[in-house]
């Protein structure tokens, strides 16, 4: 891998960051330098919990560095101080979302952001130079239409002006000429339009958008420097129109209150500028995960920004938001802002980077340039030390079904049918995987089954017992804390389902099994659903419990270890007879939590959990992630709900979760169903899949003998 040798300026630089948490233990960054340049889109990678997110952290001002210092245009500043990250226009869209559910979208965004960052004052010089130009207030068009010729020709006639006097800063070419021809000879809308096609073809030195962010910055004389063609400076004309009232706009506050119309005003302007449609008067709890990353982004863009972070914003995005995301980062780059972008999905990384950094456990391995020679593979060789593969053999199921769903249908309050007469079956063993493009109901699907929906049609049945019967005049729906004995459910939304962030891992690691009897040292039975033998073996195995504990008190050595695995095998049968049956967990045990957090810890190498008491937000989001996938696989069930399970995952942590999840589908015959937009992975790990498409189900096939072209057209609704 080649070094970056390109040349640009440099906006800010970060110099021998280091930074530790838990008194020196994790070492987050290690003496981490990496410069980033103007308008380039920058690139972090690594695997989780090398660093990435901590060094934006700290450039953010969330956290402060123990050594190092950051600079900005050569000079250093303290980034942890107050009101730091406005006074050098600095945006960050988090890996977890910063919203308030019960905030309606536009509210959420004006949050903190209520003055405006442009005054009127500061435009008016800038708006007084254009109205020399057009000599018009009114804005012109891009498109010309016959009711604008009159100021084409001020606009030509100044534009004489100035070729006359100053030839060295306009410069003219044949179609200019032949379009200053054709405007003095025969004036109509279609001859206008083919010429301005035409032009279109010509190679620019800048385009449009580096205009308009000139004149802003420079004067008049600047931004005809920029352009060869007059086409050019009627473009800048309408877009600094536009641009003028967006940022006039910005002043939403009338004698200390928010002018709401002013507020929509602008963010209708930011959502056509940027493509970010987004329902500005719904609450951010009906929104989807991906309408959410809109609104977040959206903060940022509130204001004008000469740096975005983007921490893992793809994660959770379907393939279109994904597309769409990435074109708006392309016109941010434009628009001469420099963008930070963390992702561990290297196939993005390698489209919208300039730049790429490798970070590996808190050092950067290097910085490169983004050429060719610089594969995906040399990339996660830089990231992990070895090349990993998502690849497993296939396998043949042939074990009976053990979840059924028949005819199942849900619709929104507002009436959109998300799901209609779905019907599929499981079977024991299997991994089944839900597959399409975000928003075609298999979130729906999923929650239903989990319980977190109720269903408006249709039957779930799991292992001869029925979840959900909506069809019949008798109404049925299982809550989901009686199924929740059945299942372990890895959310899709972590933050939100899976953890309490201010608790500790010990705590975090039985949150979804407060009630078993395991983790109890005083467990209640329900007397009256204990058969008289399981009442007896219960007896029988506290007594050995007792007699083994009363032996140990005169024993010491090997013997002592020896009788202290016999007690906890005792206590492990005793808790398995018990949790048979239901029952209330009197007194937690903590060192059976003890126990749980450590192997939770080792199954899936949860990297920075040093000890089990620390609170489970100072892990990474993708360690976090890490802690509640493997505490869901470890707990006892039947039917294992993994949703989003490889969120913000690097690719040895995706490759060892799904060798994991196969590992009990073979060993244990443990039922798996998989829910997840990357469809690579679902190709990879799963036996069969269904694929979705307008909340009906276009096939079931097999990833193994099924092409992608084939799945691809399924996805977007083609059979053939």
């Amino acid at each position: 891998m080649a070094k970056n040798t390109k040349q640009t300026k440099t906006v800010f630089e970060l110099k021998n960051i280091t930074k530790t948490f838990l008194g020196g233990k994790i070492v987050a960054n290690n003496n981490v330098s990496i410069s980033f340049q103007e308008a380039n889109v920058h690139a972090l990678v690594g695997e989780n919990g090398s660093g990435k997110s901590t060094l934006m952290n700290i450039l953010f001002g969330l956290y402060k560095q123990d050594s190092g210092k950051i600079l900005f245009d050569g000079k250093e500043v303290n980034m942890y101080s107050s009101g730091a990250i406005y006074k050098h226009k600095i945006g960050m869209v988090h890996q977890h979302f910063h919203l308030v559910d019960e905030f309606s979208v536009l509210d959420n965004i004006l949050v903190g952001q209520e003055s405006p960052e442009v005054k009127p004052e500061v435009i008016k010089p800038i708006i007084s130079k254009l109205k020399t130009l057009t000599k018009k207030q009114e804005k012109l068009s891009i498109d010309l239409t016959k009711e604008e010729t009159n100021k084409i020709n001020e606009a030509l006639t100044y534009n004489n002006k100035v070729k006359n006097s100053e030839k060295k800063i306009v410069h003219y070419n044949d179609s200019i000429r032949e379009f200053d021809r054709m405007l003095k000879r025969d004036f109509t809308e279609s001859k206008i339009q083919k010429i301005l096609d035409k032009k279109t073809k010509t190679k620019q030195r800048k385009s449009d958008e580096v205009i308009v962010h000139n004149l802003l910055k420079g004067s008049l004389k600047e931004v005809l420097k920029t352009s060869k063609r007059i086409v050019d400076v009627f473009k800048v004309i309408s877009k600094i129109n536009d641009l003028n009232e967006e940022l006039i706009s910005n002043k939403i506050t009338t004698f200390g209150f928010i002018n709401k119309s002013r507020a929509l005003k602008r963010f209708e302007l930011i959502s056509k500028k940027y493509n970010l449609h987004v329902n500005p008067k719904a609450k951010v709890k009906h929104l989807s995960i991906g309408e959410r990353q809109m609104v977040e982004i959206m903060k940022v863009l509130w204001e004008r920004k000469n740096v975005i972070v983007f921490d893992e914003p793809t994660a959770t995005l379907s393939v279109l938001e994904i597309d769409k995301l990435l074109k708006i980062i392309k016109s941010l780059k434009t628009d001469g802002i420099t963008i930070a972008f963390i992702s561990h999905k290297l196939k993005e990384v390698k489209e919208i980077a300039d730049t790429i950094s490798i970070l590996r456990k808190g050092v950067l391995v290097g910085t490169y340039e983004n050429t060719k020679s610089l594969t995906i593979q040399k990339i996660s060789i830089g990231m992990v030390g070895k090349n990993v593969q998502l690849k497993f053999p296939a396998r043949r199921i042939n074990s009976k079904p053990i979840l059924t769903v028949n005819d199942l249908s849900f619709s929104t309050k507002a009436g959109f049918k998300a799901v209609t007469d779905i019907s599929f079956e499981v079977k024991k063993g299997e991994i089944f995987g839900l597959a399409g493009i975000e928003g075609n109901g298999q979130e729906e699907v999923f929650n239903m089954i989990a319980g977190m929906l109720k269903p408006h049609n249709g039957k779930i049945v799991f292992n001869n017992e029925v979840w959900a019967d909506l069809g019949g005049s008798k109404k049925i729906n299982v809550p989901l804390s009686i199924r929740a004995d059945k299942y372990s459910h890895s959310p899709i939304d972590r933050f939100k389902h899976g953890i309490v962030p201010e608790k500790s891992l010990r705590y975090n690691s039985v949150l979804s099994s407060f009630e078993t009897a395991y983790i109890s040292k005083w467990y209640l039975n329900n007397p009256f659903k204990t058969t008289i033998d399981v009442k007896t073996e219960i007896i029988r195995q506290k007594r050995e419990i007792k007699f083994l504990k009363d032996r140990r008190k005169d024993i010491e050595g090997r013997e002592y270890k020896t009788l202290n695995q016999a007690i906890r095998k005792s206590e492990f049968k005793l808790a398995r007879l018990q949790e048979k049956y239901p029952g209330l967990n009197m007194v937690i045990n903590l060192k059976s939590t003890e126990e749980i957090t450590n192997k939770i810890i080792k199954t899936l190498k949860v990297d920075g959990a040093y000890e089990n008491t620390i609170p489970i937000k100072n892990l990474s989001g993708g360690n976090q992630q890490k802690f509640v996938f493997s505490r869901e696989l470890l707990k006892d069930h039947e039917l294992l709900l993994a949703g989003h399970p490889t969120r913000g995952l690097d690719i040895v942590s995706i490759y060892n979760i799904y060798s994991k999840m196969r590992e009990v589908a073979i060993k244990e015959q443990k039922t798996t169903l998989l829910y997840s937009l990357e469809i690579n992975e679902l190709m990879a790990a799963a036996d069969r899949m269904a694929i979705f498409y307008k909340g009906k189900i276009m096939d079931i096939v097999n990833p193994r003998t099924t092409s992608i072209e084939k799945i691809s057209k399924l996805m977007i609704g083609v059979k053939k």
